[in-house]
Parts: C-alpha cells; structure tokens; sequence
C-alpha cells in the first residue's frame, strides 16, 4: 500500500495502521527534547528528507561539538517512527560591544508520511521556548523560498535581509587577479593565536557580528568534516593582518568568510583567491558582504556585482529591543556565507 499524505484526508502509517489524520493524529503523538541517543533515527529522517546521508561525524560536530553550545533539538514520533525534527545550534554574536548568546536555525525535517499535519510550527515553538530559557536573544536564519512565509506570516520571524550573491566573472579580467604583488598571502591548515587578535581589533567595526574567534574559526572551518576549506591570510610580520576562506562548489569559487584590518587587506586576499580559482579553470567567485562596507566597493571596482541566486536572511527576536540593539537591520550586520550552515 502506497501512503499518500493530504492535509484533510485521513490515511494509516505504513507498517504502524496508525491514524495521524488532523488533531487525532498529533494527539498520539510524543513530542520531547532530542539527545544524543536519537542521534541514528535523526540522520535516517535527514536521508529521508534531503536524499544524502549525514555521517555520524557530521551530526556531532553540528550538535555536539560547536564551541557555542550543544544543539537544542525537539523531535515528534509516531511510536517508534521519528515524525519531525527542529532544532536550533548556539551561536555567539558581538551585538555593539557585548558577546551575546543566540542560535542558528537549521535542519528542519518532516518525515513524508506526515507533512501536512503541522508539526513544523508545534517543534518551532518548543524549540524557541527553550532557547528563550537558555537566554538566547534571538534566532538567525536563511530560510528557503518553501519555509519563509511560514516561518514570517505564522511564527514572528522578521525579514532583515535578501541577501544577493556577489559574483566576479573573470574572462578577460583574469589577468587583473593574478598574484603579483600579494606575496604575503599564504595558505595555512590551521587557525592560531595570530587569529584571536586579529578578532580582537575587528569585532567592534560593525555593530553586529557572529563571533569570529580561533576557536570558531577552527571549528567552523579546519574541523568541518563535511567540507574542505582552503585558509588565505595575509601575513604582516608577526601578525595576521586578514584572512579569506574559500571552498570550490561546482565551477565556482566561494569565498566563504572574510574578516580583515582594512579594505586595502581585503582586496589583496580576494586577488589571491580569484587567482587560485583562474587556475582552477574556475570562472566565477562568488561571496556575501553586506553593500555598506568599503571592502564591498572596492569589490564592485574589481569587477563584482550582485545578483542571483538571492537568499533569504531572517530573525526571530526573543528578547527585548535593549538586548537586540539593532540586529533587526542588515545595515548594522557583518555577514558572510558562513554565516548559513549551507556553505
């Protein structure tokens, strides 16, 4: 028998002969935290959901090892059938001078058997419930074109941001990338001390920022088990003056994260990454930065522009606008791809 889901039929679970039509359905229903032992039933609905799997290291090092905090997680089974999954990760933001706890919204997951019934907005709910509990000032995220106008119109989610992706396209511009003049840059494997003070002097150019200290940036990065990363900096003696990420997808460059002194350091290591990706045969580097930094402009001199793919950038306040201070708008954020748990 083939289950077919509807949001007002009523229909029997393969293998359980369990309604799960309307209010009956979610009445018999158990919703509850996730802990680590749900860890396999989890990444079999992420299989589900999104055709890949998820390793047992990836899943770790999302919910368990981020340098922020654990994930908070609320899962709805069905018996022993896991239903739905929401949850949200830790993250540490710099709000106008004071670190600031806050979380990241991802991995929303509905088993196909039970889309429909609306067990995305009741594992929302209790998700922020808790992450209000733990003194989260609010929740950031980059939802699809499925999700946004649910997560607005339904559960208070306020539009920052569409953010555009910024993209050079070299042709005949890839003589201007080339690395004469940029001898300083070199790629590491790890992020050291230099690091840390290299965040010390930025974090406060821009009034809101997720923390972009060694420890994230290892953990973000040099840890990732799922992706690989290459790590550009730009040496000034002792110090470490910028550094760019970049990760290849498809036939394009991302520049993934990006944090420097000066404009002029930033133009240098963007130079750097463009000229890699020329090599690569690779004729696109695309990135985010937000449109009033002087990085952005010297960017567009070099040749980027804005455009599509557009992403959404969305948050949901939890605490009061004293707390927030301005990370309602995108004019006071430093945001870059690695920002989103996407890239």
């Amino acid at each position: 028998m083939t289950a077919r889901v509807a949001r007002s039929a009523k229909f029997e679970c393969q293998g359980h002969g369990r309604d799960v039509s309307g209010a009956a359905g979610l009445a018999k229903m158990e919703f509850r935290s996730g802990r680590a032992a749900d860890r396999d039933a989890i990444t079999g609905l992420f299989r589900e959901a999104f055709g890949r799997r998820m390793a047992r290291r990836e899943w770790e090092w999302r919910f368990l090892r981020k340098p922020a905090g654990r994930g908070l997680i609320e899962l709805a089974w069905d018996d022993t059938k896991l239903a739905g999954h929401y949850a949200v990760s830790p993250v540490r933001l710099r709000v106008r001078g004071k670190d600031v706890p806050a979380a990241l919204s991802g991995t929303t997951m509905t088993h196909v058997w039970y889309r429909g019934l609306g067990l995305f907005p009741l594992l929302a709910r209790r998700t922020y419930a808790r992450a209000r509990q733990a003194g989260h000032v609010l929740v950031m995220g980059f939802p699809n074109r499925y999700s946004h106008r649910g997560l607005v119109r339904d559960l208070g989610w306020r539009d920052v941001y569409e953010v555009p992706r910024l993209s050079l396209h070299m042709g005949d511009r890839r003589r201007e990338t080339e690395d004469g003049g940029v001898a300083e840059v070199v790629e590491l494997e790890r992020f050291d001390r230099r690091f840390d003070r290299l965040w010390d002097e930025v974090k406060d150019t821009c009034p809101v920022s997720v923390v972009r200290d060694r420890r994230y940036l290892q953990w973000r990065f040099a840890e990732n088990p799922e992706s690989r990363y290459r790590i550009f900096a730009l040496e000034d003696g002792r110090r470490v003056s910028g550094y760019a990420i970049a990760k290849r997808y498809g036939e394009e460059m991302h520049v993934v994260d990006i944090l420097c002194l000066n404009a002029d350091t930033g133009v240098r290591l963007v130079r750097r990454v463009a000229g890699t990706a020329a090599r690569l045969g690779l004729p696109v580097v695309s990135m985010w930065l937000n449109p009033g930094l002087e990085l952005r402009r010297e960017l567009e001199r070099l040749g980027f522009q804005p455009g599509a793919p557009v992403t959404y950038f969305c948050v949901l306040p939890l605490a009061a606008a004293s707390r927030l201070r301005g990370a309602c708008d995108f004019r006071n954020w430093y945001l870059t791809m690695a920002d989103s748990d996407v890239y």
